[in-house]
């Protein structure tokens, strides 16, 4: 009876704080990711700029080996879009990918145009086939006034996913560890007080 209560009193104890901690982690690597997509995506706007300004974006090697080479070091994707969301260019090796020509939906381009950046987790409209955090930015004149084009920058969820399960994973092993040797502890401490 006394090693179910102090069981029950463990078990909970664990459950509050493994569930505060989960979602504390989880807020904390979401509010980074987004703030590092974000640092990635101004950085090739204004890349972006400078391009364009001089007519130069759409395939222009120079260019692309640029956003090739910057989405490989940060295990990124980068897709480069005219005003219309028509993907124009983007990080893949191949010079004719795949999501050149693909349309990005009216509902994202119209919250980036609102809002000035977009931010989600989401498939973009069926560009991707699996979840990717995806942060877009606008690619604006010199002056800030006349919008150039828009910029998308992706990481794929599955890191997320399994560095939770690793969380959960040792979270779970730990209290079961815990649990034991409370086991051992209260029983151990019932018998010394039986004697």
């Amino acid at each position: 009876r006394q090693f179910f209560t102090t069981a029950m009193l463990l078990l909970i104890s664990f459950l509050l704080t493994g569930a505060a901690f989960l979602m504390l982690s989880n807020r904390y690597i979401l509010s980074e990711k987004q703030e590092t997509l974000r640092s990635n995506a101004e950085t090739v706007a204004h890349s972006a700029m400078a391009y364009q300004t001089s007519g130069e974006l759409e395939d222009n090697w120079d260019f692309r080996m640029n956003i090739t080479s910057t989405a490989r070091a940060a295990n990124e994707h980068i897709m480069i879009c005219d005003t219309e969301g028509v993907v124009i260019t983007c990080s893949d090796e191949e010079f004719k990918c795949q999501h050149i020509g693909m349309q990005i939906e009216d509902s994202i381009i119209n919250q980036l145009e609102n809002d000035g950046s977009y931010f989600a987790i989401t498939r973009l409209g069926g560009v991707y086939e699996t979840e990717h955090y995806v942060v877009g930015e606008l690619i604006s004149d010199a002056r800030g006034v006349d919008t150039l084009g828009m910029v998308f920058v992706s990481s794929d969820v599955s890191s997320f996913v399994a560095l939770n399960r690793s969380l959960k994973s040792t979270f779970i092993v730990v209290a079961m560890i815990v649990l034991i040797v409370a086991f051992f502890f209260t029983t151990y401490a019932s018998q010394k007080q039986t004697k």
